[in-house]
């Protein structure tokens, strides 16, 4: 889970994930599927989440950045 709009801890989540891919066979990381929830229910919207990942050279696949009604957050990151 991450905020779009985080300028510090964000971008380096974003880094240590790809430190881990870095880990797997090439056949590994052909199957891995990365999935970011956003707490920012009210800023991170599809343009700003498409931002994020296209700043940060995140291609789908494996990565797919994804946002939900507050409910939907609150009980995914409970």
């Amino acid at each position: 889970m991450f905020f779009a709009s985080c300028a510090v801890a964000c971008p380096i989540l974003v880094e240590d994930i790809r430190g881990v891919q870095k880990e797997f066979t090439e056949d590994q990381r052909d199957q891995l599927n990365i999935v970011m929830l956003s707490f920012d229910t009210e800023r991170d919207t599809p343009a700003a989440l498409a931002a994020f990942a296209k700043a940060r050279s995140l291609s789908c696949p494996p990565w797919t950045l994804m946002h939900g009604d507050a409910d939907v957050v609150l009980e995914t990151a409970a």
